[in-house]
């Protein structure tokens, strides 16, 4: 049997949607994989495909890693959990209203990227609502050397910025629920059509959505798997 190579996409209910040459396929994953330290399967991923199974994950050239949960009797270092493989930067997604935007935030998901090695930038979304804070933000987050782009999508401001900014790079998109990051992509691609959702808490329902697989924006819903892709 010829081994094949694809880029895992997202993980579903029974296994893992993989982009190969031939198209989208689902698989499994190979069984003593599931055993072992390193095989944990992220979207972003190169693996070896036998038939319908995942035989092997290729070397990642990067990661982003968020620390898994203590367990309850708190006993022994916290691990690190990859959330998505062989990815180029990250984009934290704030907004200048509803929700107003939260620094201490903004720092926490950077300082994470920083952790795992790899550039971020700031996108202020809804600058319709208070243009005042995005130079509030400037002179916190450009001053420490971190781009900061302001959007609309109402107002059509900042879209084609965006688009240059993720163009040719795997991102990860990440910020509060409500910030504007389904809204902000669907008016980059409609075709994603992705599902907008009401505005939460702050701290509660934050996702990560993951892009540019071989050309394609490719979305990822943590804590639940949710996903859509279409051509960029």
């Amino acid at each position: 049997m010829s081994a094949t190579s694809g880029v895992v996409l997202a993980r579903t209910a029974g296994g893992y949607r993989v982009h190969t040459d031939a198209g989208e396929i689902t698989v499994t994953l190979r069984g003593k994989l599931k055993y072992q330290d390193t095989g944990r399967v992220v979207p972003g991923d190169i693996v070896v495909l036998e038939g319908s199974t995942i035989a092997e994950i290729r070397p990642r050239r990067s990661v982003l890693a968020r620390r898994a949960a203590q367990g309850s009797s708190g006993a022994g270092p916290r691990r690190s959990q990859p959330v998505a493989a062989n990815v180029d930067q990250v984009i934290v997604v704030t907004s200048a209203r509803d929700p107003e935007a939260s620094p201490r935030m903004i720092d926490r998901f950077l300082v994470i990227a920083e952790a795992n090695g790899l550039p971020a930038a700031v996108v202020l979304n809804k600058i319709e609502l208070d243009r005042a804070i995005e130079e509030t933000l400037a002179r916190r987050f450009k001053t420490a050397g971190y781009q900061l782009l302001g959007t609309s999508v109402k107002a059509d401001e900042g879209l084609p910025a965006l688009r240059d900014l993720l163009r040719g790079r795997h991102s990860v998109f990440t910020g509060a629920s409500g910030a504007g990051k389904s809204s902000l992509l669907n008016a980059l691609e409609p075709g994603l059509k992705l599902r907008v959702g009401a505005i939460s808490a702050i701290e509660s329902n934050c996702y990560t959505i993951v892009l540019g697989v071989r050309g394609e924006i490719q979305t990822n819903l943590l804590p639940s798997v949710g996903s859509a892709r279409h051509r960029f």
